[in-house]
Parts: structure tokens; C-alpha cells; sequence
């Protein structure tokens, strides 16, 4: 598991995308794990949707850290281990 933090335009995300390659670790961003759960066929994923899509809401911190929760759960994460960009 890596975390990579840093100022804007430190260079996280070349870091982050450098980590991934050379270690095989899922590079995670918070904007693509909402796009993934929104895009799941399930009660959470419907959930989620009606929050971002109808209510038009961001989703708070509490409901981040669930997603990011899940995702990290998930095989691939636990096979090869994740690198975590841009959150908190």
C-alpha cells in the first residue's frame, strides 16, 4: 500500500503512475473509484447514483471513504496492493 501526498503540481500523479508500473500496484484515484461504484449493478451502486446523479450532491467524506473502503477490498487491490492518489 503506498499513499502518495504532496502540493499541487508537486508531481503526485507522475509518482503515483510510476509506483503502479513498477510495482503492479492498482493506482487508485477517488474521482475514478465514484465513476466505478456508480457504474456497478448493485444496492449500494443505486444508492450512490441517486445521491450524485438526482439529488446532485457531492458525496461527503464519510461516503469517500467507504468507496475507497470497498475498492481496496476488492481481488485486485488485494493480490498486487494499491497506490492511493489525490485523497485526502
Amino acid at each position: 500500500m503506498a499513499c502518495v501526498l504532496g502540493l499541487t503540481k508537486s508531481g503526485k500523479s507522475e509518482l503515483c503512475k510510476t509506483l503502479s508500473s513498477r510495482t503492479n500496484m492498482v493506482h487508485l484515484k477517488p474521482e475514478e473509484i465514484i465513476e466505478f461504484f456508480i457504474k456497478r449493478d448493485c444496492f449500494f451502486s443505486e444508492s450512490l447514483r441517486i445521491v450524485m446523479n438526482n439529488d446532485g450532491k457531492q458525496i461527503d467524506d464519510h461516503q469517500m471513504i467507504q468507496l475507497i473502503a470497498r475498492r481496496i477490498e476488492m481481488r485486485d487491490c488485494q493480490e498486487n496492493g494499491w497506490v492511493l492518489e489525490g485523497y485526502p
